[in-house]
């Protein structure tokens, strides 16, 4: 048993009988990025005899991980393979008479969590003796430290900030385009994006919420550099618009944070329609609560403020001239703009292929 933090063990017997010096050292460069590997050595001065269960322990930071198989035993180690455990590693001591030098050497890799809270890899020793705990009132096996080192782990991650985060509707289509920047100081291996639905409309990237959509580049980026994410999405209509997230994905970006923008400015272009004739025609959307609406230009429309109306051209529009009218939707501060584009009849033009042409068009 090791002693944790809590009431206090009142431990009768414990005289470890020897300490050890301990180094532990990167071998080549000490200041590496997130996402690659480090290796170190660790060299033990054993002042004393060990016993059999005696070992050394290397306990790993989190985000930092034991590279499978790394583990090279040096002089007096034990060929391995290395003990793993849930903190780490162990490795025995070996059986000096009146103690010695050992040495071996191992690598980890460096993940997203890496440095970010945590940036300490312990080496340690630790003797395995019978004792008396007073407290329990009855004999224990204890485990007592007889050396450690700390190495201080110093891990560069890669900065990104987002901009320009813009979704565009067209027949039925969502269209995503994010900026991303490495503002940091080293380069970073590529870029990812995610589109996710807030469905409980916390503005928070949360448990329920659901993942529609992943952009992401693999090419490396420079610090300084900018690039533009883009994807598509289908299935969402108009009113699910305003419960949507982009996020920058720790983990996956190997940053210490998410970052998290609630999307609250929409283009919709809606399908194109085409009259042969100037006629009244009916636009709009279906009504939400709670929304209010605003048609601009308001020239020919009959209801400026309403979800649904009725727009009349001017009697003067020239044929195949098209007409844009937008529709501002705006509710809980999230906008909207619904585009149409209408066109009466056909202006004078040499047609290929086999189209429907309205009467009188050639």
């Amino acid at each position: 048993m090791l002693n944790k933090p809590g009431e206090p063990l009142n431990i009768l017997g414990l005289n470890p009988t020897y300490g050890v010096q301990i180094n532990i050292q990167a071998i080549g460069n000490a200041g590496v990025a997130c996402g690659s590997s480090q290796e170190f050595s660790v060299t033990l001065n054993i002042l004393g005899t060990p016993s059999t269960g005696d070992s050394a322990y290397i306990l790993l930071p989190q985000g930092v991980s034991f590279l499978s198989n790394s583990y090279i035993p040096g002089i007096n180690a034990p060929p391995g393979p290395a003990i793993l455990n849930a903190l780490g590693f162990q490795v025995p001591l070996p059986i000096l008479s009146g103690g010695g030098t050992m040495q071996f050497s191992f690598k980890v890799n460096l993940g997203a969590e890496a440095g970010c809270n945590d940036q300490i890899i312990l080496a340690q020793t630790r003797v395995r003796t019978e004792a008396f705990c007073q407290s329990l009132g009855a004999p224990c096996e204890v485990y007592i430290s007889t050396g450690e080192a700390l190495f201080n782990l110093v891990i560069e991650h890669p900065q990104l900030s987002a901009s320009n985060a813009n979704l565009t509707i067209t027949n039925g289509i969502v269209s995503g385009s994010l900026t991303v920047t490495n503002i940091g100081t080293i380069n970073a291996n590529g870029a990812t994006a995610q589109i996710w639905r807030d469905v409980d409309g916390d503005g928070t990237l949360s448990a329920n919420d659901v993942l529609l959509q992943t952009l992401q580049i693999s090419a490396s980026l420079a610090p300084g550099a900018s690039v533009q994410l883009n994807g598509s999405l289908s299935g969402l209509d108009s009113t699910e618009l305003c419960n949507l997230l982009f996020v920058l994905p720790g983990e996956e970006n190997c940053a210490c944070d998410e970052q998290v923008f609630l999307l609250d400015d929409f283009n919709l272009e809606h399908t194109a329609l085409n009259f042969c004739e100037l006629q009244s025609v009916t636009l709009g959307v279906p009504e939400k609560m709670g929304a209010t609406y605003q048609w601009l230009p308001t020239s020919g429309i009959v209801c400026t403020n309403c979800p649904n109306t009725v727009f009349i051209p001017d009697p003067n529009t020239p044929p195949g001239l098209p007409q844009t009218l937008t529709l501002i939707e705006t509710s809980s501060g999230c906008t909207v703009r619904h585009s149409f584009e209408v066109t009466f009849g056909a202006a004078t033009a040499t047609i290929q292929g086999n189209p429907v042409i309205c009467e009188s068009t050639s």
